[in-house]
């Protein structure tokens, strides 16, 4: 079973890119399931930047690049990879994202493969104070 990170990228630092794939990589090999990590590099044509991706993704096992010209929007870059790639499950990410580890991703996984009337999972967020983060326009 293959699943696909998907991390839209716009003029992000080669910081927090190296970041992103340093912790996809400590997940990828702790985890149970086959990963793949997809940088979509959403028109920022900063050509020092698309080089970067391309070089990295070489020599990391797992990543892939895809680039655009054209800036299709958060949700634009992530469908655009959906019809690119085939896979049994498909995870949005941030480029931000903090704290996911291996026991609880793959029971999140386990879940799902276990219910498979589920179609969408959506992670609890939580602000720096300790307080959940109401991320449903309904809730704020």
């Amino acid at each position: 079973m293959n699943i696909v990170f998907s991390v839209v990228l716009y003029r992000t630092p080669v910081s927090t890119i190296k970041k992103i794939i340093h912790d996809f990589g400590v997940l990828r090999n702790e985890s149970e399931y086959a990963l793949t990590l997809v940088l979509f590099e959403n028109g920022s044509n900063i050509s020092e930047l698309n080089t970067y991706l391309i070089e990295t993704a070489k020599k990391c096992p797992g990543v892939k690049v895809l680039l655009s010209k054209d800036n299709l929007g958060f949700g634009g870059g992530h469908n655009f990879v959906f019809d690119q790639i085939k896979s049994q499950y498909f995870v949005v990410m941030n480029p931000d994202i903090q704290g996911i580890n291996t026991r609880d991703f793959d029971e999140t996984i386990n879940y799902l493969v276990m219910n498979p009337e589920v179609g969408l999972l959506v992670p609890k967020l939580v602000n720096p104070d300790g307080s959940v983060q109401l991320t449903n326009k309904l809730q704020s």
